[in-house]
């Protein structure tokens, strides 16, 4: 999953790939195609389980992973964040296009470091959903649970990122 802000107070990390992401996407006027799902994982909830899960005497030799058991439509994102009618939906193809374009033309974008992380064929690498149903079940047993990345979620992020400049 993509490890995101605090999920309580928004804080988050803008040089990460979320945050470039967002950004990225905003200086190229568009967005990729819609019908893709990111993963969302708040930092809170990542870093208390890797605490528990550090200290748990069943955990040696297990692997967990730290994902949210809910991926997100890009679509629902878009929606919660009031930006879906602001950015033109193109496919994932003509986003990476326009994206390289820009590296090309010296434009500045913040997605650009990152560009090696978008394959030019199969977007759906990108998100590979992984079983996280144990790691779920154990974290839970702790009282540890992944907040859903919902339209609150969001707005938390975006207050966030807003009060800060971003």
């Amino acid at each position: 999953g993509v490890i995101t802000g605090d999920s309580r107070t928004g804080a988050t990390n803008t040089i990460d790939l979320a945050s470039r992401l967002v950004k990225g996407s905003y200086q190229l006027g568009m967005v990729p195609d819609r019908n893709m799902s990111i993963n969302v994982v708040p930092v809170d909830y990542v870093s208390r389980g890797i605490a528990h899960l550090s200290l748990w005497q069943d955990a040696p030799g297990q692997v967990f992973h730290l994902t949210n058991p809910q991926s997100t439509p890009l679509n629902n994102l878009l929606n919660w964040s009031g930006t879906a009618g602001h950015l033109r939906e193109v496919s994932y193809k003509e986003w990476r296009d326009m994206l390289i374009q820009q590296a090309a033309m010296n434009i500045d974008n913040d997605l650009l470091p990152l560009l090696p992380l978008f394959p030019s064929e199969r977007p759906e690498l990108i998100d590979q959903q992984v079983d996280c149903r144990r790691t779920a079940e154990v974290l839970s047993n702790a009282g540890i649970e992944c907040p859903p990345f919902d339209e609150q979620l969001t707005a938390t992020y975006y207050k966030y990122l807003s009060e800060t400049g971003f």
